[in-house]
């Protein structure tokens, strides 16, 4: 029989287990070329990867993405086929500042 104690404990492993799993969640999210690349990297948590996901086209930037005090990597769903972002005429894609670091992989 489980006593009161270990019911606790057990209650307590779970909510942390339920805990990091919503956090790890979070921090990861895969766009296709028709979702707003901008609104995502403006608005997601420092430590984020953002998946794009090439086979269905370029994304297509109409401003530059602001990265700032934020760690952000960004990258390729497909490690064969580079993930491809259309400036349209714009001087640069991204914008860092205050500590912000970006990393691109397969971009």
């Amino acid at each position: 029989m489980i006593n009161k104690n270990q019911r606790k404990i057990m209650a307590l492993i779970l909510l942390l287990f339920s805990l990091f799993i919503i956090m790890s969640s979070a921090n990861a999210t895969t766009l296709n070329p028709s979702d707003n690349i901008k609104t995502t990297v403006e608005n997601t948590p420092s430590g984020s990867t953002i998946t794009l996901n090439p086979n269905n086209g370029e994304f297509n930037l109409k401003s530059q993405i602001e990265i700032s005090n934020k760690v952000i990597t960004i990258k390729s769903s497909n490690t064969s086929k580079n993930a491809v972002i259309n400036l349209n005429k714009q001087d640069r894609a991204f914008f860092i500042q205050n500590k912000g670091k970006l990393t691109l992989i397969n971009i």
